[in-house]
């Protein structure tokens, strides 16, 4: 097998699912938001091979990780201030839609076989790009907390022991952990996918869907708007979450309040700048 592009950050547009499916071959956690029958992916051919070995990582928007219910350590209540985030060591092909293969809503599924890491991340205090070594490095430095699972993917029970090498499947996230998983974990994986490939079960693990994941593009401008109005009014997130339409979202209002002026009480009334920035942003909106 081909190693390339080790350690890539994904690309926007594939979204990463649980492979759990149901008895007529449906991903399990898409069909509340498609459907049973737009739920399928798209089959993977016989002759493919997974030709390639590649590590991606990306960052995860917390209520997409719940509602997609990526991993268990996303299924207590979430807040809007926590982050998601997910690392993929896999072989894997991607497969587009041709035709009527797959449900109508899935575009491209990606079928792999290795692990994923996934984190959540909670009590964070103040900005950092997101990679296994920053979030380690952050935990350390008391920045944040993180929780983390590992999920096999096509491996088989035994030849996901192999590869966690002792590292316990789900626990705390730390600098050690990230040493651990480059260290022990990786080179391990590596070595088994090269010497076991009679065994690989390959496992839809991200879709390409039409659909926003949860949420209308609509509703998600919608929210936007409603959020950037009450910034310029000079409102505490508070009164603009009491003040929401029903048929407008509360995550992406605050994750608004949350990027545009920072992580405050939510009592606390907005900046003079973040007013002035506020409404600096609506007259580029209206041109």
């Amino acid at each position: 097998m081909t190693n390339n592009n080790i350690e890539e950050k994904e690309p926007r547009g594939f979204i990463p699912i649980k492979p759990d499916k149901t008895e007529t071959g449906a991903i399990l956690s898409l069909i509340p938001l498609l459907g049973e029958k737009n739920s399928h992916p798209i089959p993977l051919s016989p002759s493919s091979s997974l030709s390639n070995f590649i590590i991606k990582y990306q960052d995860l928007a917390i209520d997409v990780a719940a509602s997609l219910n990526i991993a268990g350590i996303f299924a207590s209540n979430i807040d809007v201030h926590e982050r998601g985030f997910y690392y993929d060591a896999i072989v894997y092909t991607d497969v587009m839609r041709t035709g009527g293969t797959g449900g109508e809503e899935i575009l491209a599924t990606r079928w792999g076989v290795g692990i994923r890491i996934v984190i959540r991340i909670s009590n964070i205090k103040g900005n950092f790009d997101y990679n296994l070594a920053t979030i380690g490095a952050a935990v350390e430095a008391d920045f944040a907390r993180a929780t983390y699972e590992i999920q096999g993917i096509g491996l088989g029970q035994s030849g996901f022991e192999i590869v966690l090498d002792g590292l316990s499947d789900i626990a705390s996230f730390n600098y050690q952990t990230y040493l651990d998983i480059h260290q022990k974990v990786i080179p391990k994986l590596s070595a088994y996918l090269k010497t076991n490939k009679n065994k690989f079960n390959p496992q839809p693990i991200a879709v390409i869907i039409k659909s926003s994941v949860g949420f209308n593009y609509l509703d998600i401008g919608q929210s936007v708007l409603f959020a950037m109005f009450q910034i310029s009014k000079g409102k505490p997130l508070i009164n603009a979450i009491e003040s929401t339409p029903t048929d407008l979202n509360h995550v992406i209002i605050q994750q608004t309040y949350l990027k545009f002026i920072g992580d405050i009480p939510e009592n606390d009334k907005p900046s003079e700048d973040a007013i002035k920035r506020a409404k600096q942003w609506f007259k580029k909106v209206k041109k």
